[in-house]
């Protein structure tokens, strides 16, 4: 089974509230790019929060930094995380899949419940996908300095909510994608996109040197 349909099957069915943000949504709105990893918004409700918890060690995801993954329930040690190390995300990896790896943001850049109602839900051959909307992750890019991504999303985003592109578009796009890529990756099946998504993200961590891994694990925590 695709890794990414058994994570999103099983929080669906646990009731966990979560919307899937960074490059993956990015690809799943209609540009491809590569990620290596999966990120993740969600509702940080302790309950919601402990139902993830509890997925997420049926699923045998294991925090890559050294300490129990039930802290994140505790707001003060996310805050003093963000706060003493600058760290934005909590990384887990499938214990058995070792490059699989999810992160989940541990600070709110924007309303949940108010970017839970707007939600893209999308199909992965039954199972549901929900995507936050992409003016949320413009919003999310805004003090990032990413400014090539937010434009890029910004393109996806006009071009695709009025169903046209126009001949100022027609040049190359970001990460160097035209319009008709644009159009062509669009139409690919969810299941699809994923399916590549998760060889890529196996290609890139078993080829990492073991420095940019270690550099990739400091940023991460």
């Amino acid at each position: 089974m695709n890794l990414y349909e058994r994570l999103f099957a099983r929080l669906n069915d646990a009731g966990v509230k979560y919307l899937v943000v960074g490059g993956v949504a990015v690809n799943l709105y209609g540009i491809e790019r590569a990620t290596g990893d999966l990120d993740l918004l969600v509702d940080l409700e302790d309950q919601n929060l402990k139902r993830f918890i509890d997925t997420a060690n049926s699923l045998d995801l294991v925090p890559r930094a050294p300490v129990e993954l039930d802290r994140i329930l505790d707001p003060a040690t996310r805050r003093a995380w963000i706060e003493e190390k600058g760290m934005m995300a909590f990384s887990m990896y499938d214990r058995v899949n070792s490059w699989f790896q999810v992160d989940i943001l541990i600070h709110e850049p924007v309303s949940f419940s108010e970017t839970y109602d707007k939600r893209e839900e999308m199909d992965f051959e039954g199972t549901t996908v929900p995507v936050a909307p992409v003016e949320t992750l413009i919003a999310m890019k805004e003090n990032t300095g990413l400014r090539r991504t937010k434009r890029m999303l910004f393109t996806c985003e006009r071009s695709f909510r009025s169903g046209t592109m126009s001949d100022h578009d027609s040049r190359k796009l970001l990460y160097y994608r035209s319009k008709e890529q644009i159009k062509a990756w669009r139409a690919v099946p969810v299941a699809d996109k994923l399916a590549r998504l998760q060889m890529q993200m196996e290609f890139f961590h078993k080829t990492m040197s073991p420095k940019a891994r270690r550099i990739r694990d400091r940023l991460k925590s």
